[in-house]
Formats: structure tokens, C-alpha cells, sequence
């Protein structure tokens, strides 16, 4: 089974400069620049460890079959379309939305197909496109994930060199638990 994942769009903003900024007690202007792009590559961090992007996005999913649907980047709400290229067609065709439902009982959220006859796929890696929003916007990420980006943020501005550790930081066992 192959799968293909693309970002549509810009991320949401999850922390602002401004809360950053009061994060490290910082009150001139003169380095929003450099708190900015260490605010940046905090969150980035983040999505690294935990193997996921915290902030909400859209995206189109691809997949070459109708069954283990996986939709990575969780929390997703909805799915917004779901369409297949049918065997001997170039163009897809969308599913009615009553015929399958989101399932967000596990890490990773999945597709289940509730009484509907399948069609046969076209032999294509993108035979399948799934169409929905993943993550999470400022006001709904959980403030353990934002607290372990401002600890990350704060090393980073402070320290301004590369970490030598043996053992995790606090940062990373605030994030242990939204590690996929």
C-alpha cells in the first residue's frame, strides 16, 4: 500500500512572539527577529519528537487502496472530501459523505466504509484522495505541548549552543505523551 501526504495551505500559528517574548521576559524589540526564528525552530522541535505537526493544516491524503486508511496529524474534527480514480478513468469521483465515518478512537485517526460497495481502483499510487484538517490551532493545543515549546524556546535562547545530554530533557517528557 503506498501513501502520500500533502500540505495544502500554511500552518496555523500555535505560539506568538508576543508570547514568547513574555515567555523569556523579554521586553525590547531589537531581537524579535532571532526570537522568532528560535520560537520557529522550538515548534519545529516538537513536531520532530513527537513524529507528528502540531499545528492545523490541511491536507490531501493519498493512498492506492480503500482499506487501513490512516490519517496522520491528528486531531482531525471531519473529513472534508473523499474521492477515487475509478479503473479505466482519469478523473476522480467524490464519495458521499454518509458512507463512511472518522474514527478518532486511536492514535491514528482511520476511514471505516459503512454499508457501500467499493469501486474498482485505477492501478495508481493516488487512486484515492482523502481531503481533511489535521492538528491544532493556538487556542486548542495542549498547554503541556506549548510549555515544553517555550522550555525548548528559553534553551534556546539562552544557551545559544549545542546541547551535550545524556538524559531527556523536561521538554521532551512533556511531550512523551503525544509521541506517535
Amino acid at each position: 500500500m503506498s501513501r502520500l501526504i500533502k500540505e495544502v495551505g500554511t500552518r496555523a500559528e500555535i505560539a506568538t512572539l508576543a508570547e514568547a517574548k513574555a515567555w523569556l521576559r523579554v521586553t525590547r524589540t531589537h531581537e524579535d527577529t532571532l526570537i522568532q526564528t528560535l520560537l520557529d525552530s522550538s515548534i519545529d522541535w516538537a513536531n520532530g519528537v513527537c513524529k507528528r505537526i502540531f499545528q492545523e493544516q490541511n491536507y490531501e491524503f493519498y493512498t492506492d487502496c480503500f482499506s487501513n486508511i490512516e490519517l496522520p496529524n491528528a486531531p482531525i474534527e471531519e473529513i472534508d472530501k473523499i474521492s477515487y480514480m475509478a479503473y479505466g478513468e482519469t478523473n476522480y469521483t467524490e464519495i458521499n459523505n454518509a458512507n463512511y465515518i472518522l474514527n478518532n478512537s486511536v492514535i491514528e485517526p482511520t476511514v471505516e466504509w459503512l454499508d457501500y460497495t467499493l469501486p474498482q481502483l485505477a492501478k495508481r499510487h493516488d487512486a484515492v484522495k482523502v481531503e481533511y484538517t489535521g492538528g491544532y490551532t493556538s487556542s486548542t493545543l495542549p498547554s503541556v505541548v506549548k510549555t515544553a515549546i517555550m522550555l525548548k524556546l528559553n534553551t534556546l535562547y539562552d544557551v545559544r549552543s549545542e546541547e551535550n545530554k545524556r538524559f531527556l530533557t523536561s521538554a521532551e517528557y512533556l511531550l512523551m505523551p503525544y509521541r506517535i
